[in-house]
């Protein structure tokens, strides 16, 4: 018989187990140790999905993940953090405008 979700451990949630799996990958490739969470003398990163947009309406806790994973965007992002500091609110990087100048200078520098 055909077997679902065959990267998913028995009874978990497909887009829990690909986002864990990338995590660790993503750990191993920068040689991070995994705290198991936020501790304390750890870098905080992490990111903050926005409940409130449409495609998480009628959702479980346990289907956020999966929505975010096989369904995402941009948008369905609220914060993101990286080393406890607050990189992207509400869809805006905080250097939006400095990043926005330097693409279209290398843009033009191109051309």
């Amino acid at each position: 018989s055909r077997q679902r979700n065959v990267l998913a451990n028995s009874g978990e949630q497909l887009g829990i187990s690909l986002y864990q799996q990338a995590l660790k990958g993503g750990l191993q490739a920068l040689a991070r140790t995994p705290t198991g969470g936020i501790a304390v003398d750890q870098s905080a990163d992490f990111l903050l999905l926005d409940l409130q947009h449409p495609l998480f309406l009628g959702k479980s806790q346990q289907q956020w993940l999966d929505c975010w994973v096989f369904a995402g965007t941009a948008q369905m992002l609220a914060q993101v953090w990286v080393a406890g500091k607050c990189l992207v609110d509400n869809g805006q990087h905080i250097n939006q405008d400095a990043i926005t100048q330097a693409w279209q200078k290398a843009w033009q520098e191109m051309e």
